[in-house]
C-alpha cells in the first residue's frame, strides 16, 4: 500500500502542477485539438457500424488505439515541457516546433513498442485470460519507456517494463484495475446521455487519457527511482 500511496500522491502533485501551469490554456487546447477529432471520428464509425459491421468496428478500434497513443505522446511532451518552463520567466510560451520535433522523434517508437506489447497481451488473452491480465500489468509502462531520454531503455522497452514491475505487481494491478473501472463507469454514464454523446465521448476519452498518463507516468518515475537506488 505504501507504493500505491506514493504513486497517487505523486500523480496528484503532477496533476496540480499541470493545471497550475502558466500554459494551461495552450496545453488543453493542444490536447483537445489532437485527440478530439480522432475520438470523434471513432465514435461516428462505431455508431455507424452498430457493432455489426466487422470492417467499421475494426476501424473504430484502430482509431481509438492510435488516438490513444498519439494523445499520450503529446501529453508526455507537455508534462516534460512544463517541468522545464517552471524555471523560466512567465513569458515563456508553449513550444509548437518542439512538439512537432518530439512527435517525429518518439511517436513511431511508441507505436512500434506498444504494438509489440499489445500483440503479446492479445496472445495471452487468447490462450487463457489470466496470462493476458498478467501481461497487461507487466507491459503497462511500455509507451512511457519508449519516450525515455535513455536510448537503451527505449530499444528495450518491453524487457525494461518487465524488470520494473517485478516488485509491485499487485499494486500495479490494482492501479490498472482502477483505471479500467473508471473507464467502464464513464462509458456507462455516457449511455444515459446518448443525445450528446458525440461531444461527451471524445471529451471523456481525452480526459481519461490525461488521467492515465499522469498516473502511469508517476508510477514509472517512482519505479525508475527505486531501480536506480539498487
Amino acid at each position: 500500500m505504501d507504493f500505491i500511496s506514493t504513486v497517487l500522491n505523486r500523480a496528484i502533485d503532477e496533476s496540480l502542477q499541470f493545471f497550475k501551469s502558466k500554459n494551461i490554456k495552450q496545453n488543453v487546447f493542444v490536447i483537445l485539438a489532437i485527440s478530439f477529432p480522432i475520438y470523434f471520428i471513432e465514435y461516428l464509425v462505431s455508431e455507424t457500424s452498430g457493432g455489426h459491421g466487422l470492417v467499421l468496428s475494426a476501424m473504430a478500434v484502430l482509431f481509438n488505439y492510435f488516438g490513444f497513443l498519439i494523445t499520450i505522446t503529446v501529453i508526455v511532451y507537455i508534462i516534460k515541457q512544463d517541468k522545464i518552463l517552471r524555471n523560466e520567466p512567465p513569458s515563456a510560451a508553449f513550444n509548437t516546433e518542439g512538439l512537432i520535433t518530439y512527435l517525429k522523434t518518439n511517436l513511431l517508437k511508441v507505436i512500434l513498442e506498444t504494438t509489440k506489447s499489445a500483440l503479446l497481451m492479445v496472445a495471452g488473452f487468447l490462450l487463457l485470460i489470466l496470462p493476458g491480465v498478467y501481461l497487461t500489468v507487466k507491459l503497462c509502462l511500455v509507451p512511457y519507456i519508449a519516450q525515455d531520454e535513455n536510448k537503451k531503455m527505449q530499444s528495450e522497452a518491453i524487457g525494461y517494463s518487465f524488470h520494473l514491475t517485478k516488485k509491485h505487481f499487485w499494486s500495479i494491478f490494482l492501479l490498472t484495475a482502477l483505471l479500467l473501472l473508471t473507464y467502464m463507469f464513464g462509458i456507462s454514464f455516457l449511455g444515459l446521455t446518448s443525445a450528446i454523446n458525440f461531444i461527451l465521448y471524445p471529451l471523456f476519452n481525452a480526459l481519461l487519457t490525461l488521467v492515465t498518463v499522469l498516473l502511469v507516468l508517476s508510477m514509472y518515475e517512482v519505479l525508475k527511482a527505486e531501480d536506480e537506488k539498487e
